[in-house]
Formats: structure tokens, sequence, C-alpha cells
């Protein structure tokens, strides 16, 4: 458990994507009882903590590194991260729960991007990325095994302003967000 701020942050996980904690749900109810104000849930990479990487194919074909952070719907606005462009995630819009209803599908998710992404993607402004389509490798988990999926597209949604969870001394990298529900630590 860590605590920044007025933001606490509870690792879930033993290793892997099984949770440590299966009763994640009354966790909530309980938290929320004692007068928490919001909650979420985000990946170790949303958090700076450790890295998940894949490969985006730019505008101009080439390959280019991305962080990839699973996170949850209300992530974001829990951090008061305020989008430049687009929209946020939502669970009624099926292509931004795509992973939760088949998390080893080929097809990927709706992601939104934080500016440094938009820029290295080739976007001139987080507005000409939204709605755009991008293609990248997703990386698929069982338990401690991972592999990354055929490339696919994703349509960007979104674009958010860089924003470090880290130390001030790391560079801000090219950073894909999604939703999925398997790799998520809670966040209050």
């Amino acid at each position: 458990m860590t605590t920044r701020g007025d933001i606490l942050s509870l690792d879930l996980h033993e290793g892997g994507n099984q949770p440590l904690y299966p009763g994640f749900g009354q966790v909530l109810r309980v938290i929320e009882a004692a007068g928490v104000l919001a909650a979420s849930c985000a990946s170790g990479p949303a958090v700076n903590r450790g890295r998940m990487g894949t490969v985006f194919d730019s505008k101009d074909g080439s390959n280019v590194s991305f962080r990839v952070a699973p996170i949850d719907y209300d992530f974001l606005s829990l951090l008061d991260i305020k989008l430049l462009a687009g929209r946020l995630f939502a669970s009624n819009r099926g292509e931004d729960d795509l992973l939760r209803a088949d998390p080893e599908t080929q097809s990927n998710p709706s992601i939104v991007l934080n500016e440094t992404g938009a820029r290295t993607l080739g976007f001139a402004s987080p507005q000409a990325a939204v709605g755009q389509s991008v293609r990248w490798s997703r990386i698929i988990s069982r338990g401690k095994e991972f592999k990354a999926a055929d490339s696919a597209s994703s349509q960007i949604i979104g674009v958010v302003p860089d924003a470090g969870l880290g130390s001030v001394r790391d560079a801000i990298e090219a950073t894909a967000g999604h939703t999925r529900a398997a790799q998520l630590s809670f966040q209050a």
C-alpha cells in the first residue's frame, strides 16, 4: 500500500494477473462507506510501477515504442486528468469494453493517448488524432505467461495531457490507455 497526496494505492495482484483479493467489489463498498470520494482501478504501468510496452505503427509506416496502460473507466477522472480532445472510456460503448467480454480476442479495444503518444504517431494536434485508427500489437496474458497478439487496429477516442505519475526526473513516454479488468489494481 502506498499513498500519494490524497491518493491511496493498493496492489491487488501477486504476480501475473491473478487477483490477490478476489472480493474486490466488497472492498470498494467498505472504502466508499468510509468516506472515500472516488475509487478506480489501474494497471501497474498506468501508475509508473513497471512497464508494459508494445509497438505501434506510425502514420509514416515506422514502428514506435509505446507504454501500454490498462485502466478502469474512471481512472483519468479520479486523477483529474482532463481531455484535450475526444472522450474518455464508457462502459456502454462496446469498443471500449472489448477486453472485458473476451480478454483473449485478437481485436484491439479503443484507446486514449497522451500528448506525447499523439505526436509520436505523427498527428499535428490532439484533435487530429481523435477518430483515427492505429495498428498495434497488444499483449495477451494468461497467468504469468505473456504473448504479443497479431497487430490489429484501435480507434483513438481521446487525447489527454502528458501526466507523470512517477519521479519528475522520469521522461514522459508515449502512452496508450485501454480498459482491461484482469490487469488492474486499486486507486482511491
